[in-house]
């Protein structure tokens, strides 16, 4: 298989996954809130992630990359923007929100995403991305439309600026990528940062306090946030986005709500409306448009 289709491969998968990821965290929040749900999916995710890289790299030399102080600095902010920042932002958007709208809006990322490469990496957007990524935001808008209550809006607040963190820490990662640096590397830093910074905030919240009763669908939402979302997604996103370009990879985002909604609407009763149909659609022509090459 070529480079560019296996990137394309993986970013799919990683796409399909957080997409089924948004009705999870909504349905997860009735037995956990946002801090301890982060806290214990970070430090689980660690707990896996960084014995795996010690093995991996037992044979190297050097276990972690030679890079300069402020390479180092923006692997942290990267990190932090990756997890802390940009998935607490996300979550406490969703407790307001539905599945289906907090989905639907982090959809838009990639025009943002794009713009940024653009300006700061020097991405390079071709007419059929410029063209397919417009029709995709069209759909995308279509679909949005407005809140469905006034409640609802500071929940699609919260998940606007989750994309604003999700694109500084794209950003970051392009950069950190021209360093040649292991995505599987990338991905347990991320979320070992993710850990240590949320780890006080839980203590500060919840009184010093660790006694905490899971019952079982928590747990199932922690396994899959933990495994799926938090290492495979992650890692196969990192891996395909060292081929193509930034902006390239997030156009993915789009499909997010085509799979996210019969979700929401079949497992948590969530309404699907003909103008999502039809936004539907024409984000996936807009997707279409955008992967081909001119």
């Amino acid at each position: 298989m070529p480079a560019r289709a296996r990137a394309y491969l993986y970013i799919l998968i990683a796409i399909i996954i957080w997409a089924i990821a948004g009705p999870v965290i909504k349905y997860s929040l009735n037995y956990l809130d946002t801090i301890t749900f982060l806290t214990i999916r970070f430090g689980l995710t660690s707990v896996i992630l960084v014995p795996f890289w010690l093995w991996t790299e037992r044979h190297r030399k050097h276990l972690f990359p030679k890079l300069k102080i402020n390479d180092w600095i923006l692997l942290i902010v990267s990190g932090l923007m990756a997890t802390t920042i940009q998935l607490t932002l996300l979550f406490f958007g969703f407790e307001k929100t539905t599945a289906i709208e907090g989905t639907l809006i982090s959809s838009v990322a990639p025009i943002f995403i794009a713009l940024a490469g653009h300006y700061f990496l020097k991405d390079h957007i071709t007419k059929h991305e410029q063209m397919g990524m417009t029709i995709a935001l069209a759909g995308t808008l279509i679909v949005v439309g407005l809140p469905r209550n006034i409640t609802n809006l500071w929940g699609n607040i919260l998940v606007l600026l989750a994309n604003a963190a999700w694109v500084a820490e794209a950003i970051l990662t392009k950069k950190l990528l021209r360093h040649n640096l292991p995505p599987l590397f990338l991905t347990m830093f991320s979320f070992l940062m993710g850990f240590i910074s949320m780890t006080p905030i839980y203590f500060i919240i919840h009184n010093s306090s660790f006694n905490i009763q899971i019952s079982t669908n928590g747990w199932l939402g922690l396994i899959y946030m933990t495994i799926f979302s938090g290492i495979i997604a992650y890692w196969l996103f990192f891996k395909g986005q060292k081929t193509i370009e930034a902006s390239e990879a997030n156009v993915f985002m789009y499909l997010q709500p085509l799979i996210a909604t019969p979700i929401g609407f079949f497992w948590l009763h969530e309404a699907i409306t003909w103008n999502f149909l039809f936004g539907g659609l024409v984000i996936a022509l807009g997707v279409g448009l955008a992967m081909r090459r001119s």
